[in-house]
Parts: structure tokens; sequence; C-alpha cells
């Protein structure tokens, strides 16, 4: 397993991360040639997070949370992201509570998570769970957000495999 951090300011993530999550746009979007500073990619995998949908082409993982995409979004930009790369599968990131949303909307336009899509999944209680169920069982989980939330400087996940290495 691996860890990765995020954070709205990427200073704000340790260099003891092995994967760093940083903003491609939004109110917090990062500056590339600072995350490539901190972050070198000899030595740091960097997944870019597209807040609002609209970057498909140069963000591994759509942020599907209150207040940025919403889940009727998902397929869309799954599709959308699918078009442009075909080595990695795109990444939505959500919590517990819009989990089913994402799913129902992404299986109603044909998708399927672990086939068409993975997920990121936040608990911020340091759980790695949904109802008792081990969020690693459900297929396409690749990373859970144990710890972190609004009032953290930064947040951290587990990430399950060692070979989840999106693309830009």
């Amino acid at each position: 397993m691996r860890t990765m951090g995020d954070a709205v300011d990427p200073a704000d993530i340790p260099l003891t991360v092995d994967i760093v999550g940083v903003y491609r746009n939004g109110l917090f979007a990062a500056d590339p040639a600072k995350v490539a500073a901190r972050f070198p990619a000899a030595k740091y995998v960097t997944v870019w997070i597209d807040v609002n949908g609209t970057c498909p082409h140069s963000a591994q993982v759509l942020d599907v949370e209150e207040g940025d995409a919403g889940p009727a979004q998902a397929p869309a930009w799954v599709k959308a992201r699918r078009a442009v790369v075909h080595t990695s599968l795109p990444t939505l990131y959500c919590d517990r509570a819009v989990l089913p949303d994402v799913q129902r909307e992404c299986a109603a336009a044909g998708l399927k998570s672990g086939r068409d899509y993975q997920l990121w999944i936040s608990t911020l209680d340091g759980s790695e769970d949904i109802d008792g169920r081990p969020l690693r069982e459900i297929p396409g989980v690749v990373a859970v957000q144990v710890e972190g939330g609004p009032a953290a400087a930064w947040d951290r996940s587990v990430v399950y495999y060692d070979n989840w290495h999106p693309l830009a």
C-alpha cells in the first residue's frame, strides 16, 4: 500500500507521501511548476483533480462532492477522459454518502466500476469500510481517504494498488 496526500495548498502536503493530489482547476488550482519543484516526478506520482468537470483531458480524478462536480456529471466526465487517455482508468472521488448516487448515475450510462472507472472514497474517520463492508472489496476502489477534512491542513489516503499511477 502507498500513501497519498492532498491539500488546497500543496505546500501543506508532507514530503513523506508517495502520491500527491492537487487541484487542476477551481479556487485552489495548483501551479504546475510549484508542484513539480516540491514533488519531483522521479520520486512522486502527482494526481491532478478536476473539481468542476472541465478538465478530463488533463486531470485523472473528478472530485464529486458538494460544491464541486455532481454525481450526474460523472458519466460524461468518465467517457470524455477515456476518449483522450487509453492507458489508465479515470478515477471518481466521492465520500461514502455520495457513492450510491455516483454508481447509479454511471450504471445508467452503461459504466461499471472497475471496468470503466475507478473510485477513491472518502471516510475521513480512519475507517476503510461502508456499512461494515471493506471498501477494498468494492470493484474499482483504488484508494480511501481516511484522515483530514475541512479543518485539516492536508488529507491522507491509503492507496491499495501500488501500480495505481494515473497518467496526465
